[in-house]
């Protein structure tokens, strides 16, 4: 998720994606004036399969999605994994965030969110990859329960100090869009995180708990 450098509600986007680049900007919701303040996000790059990463298994997929809910199966974990996704298109120009839920531990469901005032999207490509939840040398993946609109503060039970912070939602309690953002603790892995609605259509900000997912990642990881 992106910093919390200028408030207004943003999103995150790629395009472009090749095999030795692709580029990212930040998209405010399309009722704002586009222009946002430098944030921080981070990304990770990975082929697309099976791998063993750190001792982790991890999924790594890209799939073609639009506003309706797609059903994606990754094979069996042991218990249900953390699953992080990002549009890589620019197929529709409308700012857009991807929603998550019913994560088990051979499938989950995902679908491209619009604004409310909005609704509907054309089909995008969106790379997503499935973790196994645990701690490594470099990697630490959670999940945090009833995260809302307010800010939860997370403090790094683990070594990963100034790690890299990949989340995502894993629910889809709230219906309403939404994306996530994060405030850094500098110098330590400490970080807060929450939910952060658009105002498209109404005023309220409002947003029930959801579950997030969490991958953390050491500086020292290459």
């Amino acid at each position: 998720p992106p910093t919390y450098n200028g408030s207004s509600p943003t999103t995150v986007r790629v395009k472009d994606l090749y095999t030795t680049s692709f580029k990212v900007q930040l998209d405010e919701w399309n009722y704002l004036d586009g222009i946002h303040f430098t944030e921080r996000a981070d990304l990770i790059v990975l082929e697309s399969g099976f791998q063993n990463v750190d001792g982790m298994s991890v999924v790594a997929r890209k799939s073609d999605i639009d506003h309706n809910w797609s059903t994606f199966n990754f094979g069996n974990f042991s218990s249900p994994p953390v699953v992080i996704a990002q549009c890589v298109t620019y197929n529709g120009s409308d700012a857009v965030t991807v929603r998550i839920r019913n994560v088990t531990t051979s499938s989950f469901q995902m679908k491209l969110q619009e604004e409310e005032a909005r609704g509907s999207h054309v089909t995008e490509s969106v790379c997503w990859a499935a973790f196994e939840v645990g701690k490594y040398t470099y990697f630490e993946v959670k999940r945090i329960n009833n995260v809302t609109d307010s800010w939860e503060y997370v403090a790094n039970d683990s070594d990963l100090n100034d790690c890299y912070i990949l989340a995502g939602m894993q629910t889809y309690n709230g219906i309403d869009p939404a994306a996530l953002r994060v405030i850094r603790d500098s110098g330590t892995g400490n970080f807060s995180i929450k939910v952060e609605e658009e105002q498209s259509n109404d005023l309220e900000t409002t947003h029930v708990g959801e579950t997030i997912g969490l991958v953390l990642c050491n500086y020292g990881c290459k």
